[in-house]
Order: structure tokens, then C-alpha cells, then sequence
């Protein structure tokens, strides 16, 4: 056991862990330093045991996209304090409120992107730039919106700019998890 690598311990810690189906169950990290095939097995593992016992299974981690796979409820701390406890959809729909807008503006098109910034801005109030490289450019938008309207502006936009492609979704786990950590929440 000394000699194995860092990812083969993890798994059989994980392993030994749910051997005998307890009835509590505690996960410190069970992804972290693993292979991406290993990380499957892993996540079926403890997918079955949640599903074929009466298992509770505790799990830390410091990815939200681990969380998302991996829980029925979440309890996000932040400075060893709990700020939330609930389903995802629960804590998606009390805190997880407004979008992420990734537009890429086609190369060559006569595209500017610092105009194309400042034409988001003017039409979406309160929304905020997080990233522009090259042609990709990332919004926030903390507030809802109908999707039509979004649409709609967004459809105004492309009558001035040539996009190569747009994506639109709500606000994932991860920006819930950072608005919490930077106390907008």
C-alpha cells in the first residue's frame, strides 16, 4: 500500500469506505487525485451505494461540479459556517438567481469587441463584464429576466455583430458557491 500511487489509495479508501453498506458514510475529497476513468467508477460506486442502501454518505469537496453529480442535498460553508442546507434545485432557485452570457464573435467579420462590450452593457441593466479574451467575451447578469427578453436583446445584438456561437445558461453551483465566499449573499 506505501508503494501505490496517491489516485490507487483514494480508491481503495473510497472502497473500504462503503464495503458493508454502513449506515453513515464520511467522504473527504473522494475525486481528488484520480484519473478521469477512475473518477467514473468512483462516482458509480458511490452513486449504487446511495442507491441500493440506506446509506447517508457525507461528502467534502471543493468542486461544485462534484457536488452536482454527486448529492441529493448540498450544505454550502464558507469560513466554517454553514450558509445554506437544501436540495440543489432548492438552493439553485433561492440564491442561484440570474445568467451567464459566453458570446464568441466571429473572426474577421469586422467584429469589435470593446464596441460589442459596451452594446451588451447598454442593453442588459446590471449586467457585469467577467472575462473578455480575443473574441469571447463573458457576462454576468444577477437579476431574472424572461428568457424572451433575453432573447430578444440578444437577437438585437447579432443584427449589429456577427457572433460565431452564444450560450446562455442560469447561474451554475460554482458562482452560487463564489457569491457566498465573497459574502454578496
Amino acid at each position: 500500500m506505501a508503494s501505490s500511487s496517491g489516485g490507487n489509495k483514494r480508491k481503495l479508501s473510497v472502497a473500504a469506505a462503503l464495503l458493508g453498506m454502513p449506515p453513515l458514510v464520511f467522504l473527504d475529497e473522494p475525486y481528488a487525485g484520480v484519473d478521469v476513468v477512475a473518477r467514473n467508477k468512483i462516482f458509480k460506486g458511490v452513486d449504487r451505494a446511495k442507491k441500493s442502501s440506506k446509506s447517508t454518505i457525507v461528502l467534502t469537496s471543493h468542486s461544485m461540479e462534484e457536488c452536482e453529480f454527486s448529492c441529493d442535498r448540498l450544505c454550502i460553508m464558507v469560513a466554517g459556517q454553514m450558509k445554506c442546507l437544501g436540495s440543489l434545485q432548492h438552493i439553485r432557485d433561492k440564491f442561484g438567481k440570474g445568467y451567464r452570457f459566453e458570446f464568441m464573435l466571429k473572426h474577421g467579420a469586422g467584429n469589435d469587441p470593446a464596441a460589442f462590450v459596451a452594446a451588451v452593457l447598454e442593453r442588459f441593466q446590471g449586467i457585469r463584464v467577467v472575462e473578455t479574451h480575443e473574441n469571447v467575451c463573458v457576462f454576468i447578469l444577477e437579476n431574472k429576466i424572461p428568457w424572451s427578453t433575453i432573447f430578444s436583446k440578444v437577437a438585437a445584438l447579432e443584427k449589429n455583430f456577427t457572433l460565431e456561437h452564444t450560450l446562455i445558461g442560469e447561474n451554475t453551483l460554482e458562482q452560487i458557491f463564489i457569491a457566498f465566499a465573497q459574502r454578496k449573499i
